[in-house]
């Protein structure tokens, strides 16, 4: 992909990822309209590259083998978090995580999933250690996915 086409798609996935994180921190839910504004930002990028190769190629194949490995990782990991931990991860979230691992690709989508694991460590046992949660307070996670998108997005200029 070009690169001003690459730096579109990207403003356009942070945009919609800093509105789901919004909606989460005030109504801990995450809109399915961002998670299907997310799933058309990946098939946007199958299209183009269609267009732009001409057809099935090579590289086209090679990025429709990521986006649905980037989907199957996500959903798998978000299957096995929900199962894991009673009420680790919301619907929202689990949907969210699975449109981002089509619409990321497997390796960008893990890219992001390490950061975003890590800001949510931080952050959770600096509130615990502080007072501001207990172990039976939830978090909205969608916050923590876009700090990880957006230093993903930032390594990768």
């Amino acid at each position: 992909m070009s690169g001003e086409v690459l730096y579109i798609r990207n403003i356009a996935i942070m945009a919609t990822l800093l509105t789901a994180s919004n909606i989460d921190l005030k109504e801990r839910r995450i809109p399915n309209i961002t998670v299907i504004a997310m799933f058309i930002y990946g098939l946007l990028d199958i299209v183009y590259v269609l267009v732009v190769e001409k057809g099935f190629t090579d590289l086209s194949k090679e990025i429709l083998i990521e986006k649905v490995l980037g989907f199957i990782v996500a959903t798998l990991i978000c299957v096995l978090s929900r199962y894991i931990s009673k009420e680790g991860l919301g619907a929202g979230d689990v949907k969210m995580l699975a449109a981002l691992g089509f619409t990321l690709g497997l390796t960008v989508f893990l890219q992001m999933m390490i950061f975003t694991a890590v800001f949510a460590l931080i952050l959770t046992l600096i509130m615990l250690a502080t007072h501001k949660l207990d172990k039976t307070s939830t978090l909205p996670f969608a916050p923590y996915m876009a700090l990880g998108m957006g230093v993903v997005f930032l390594i990768n200029l």
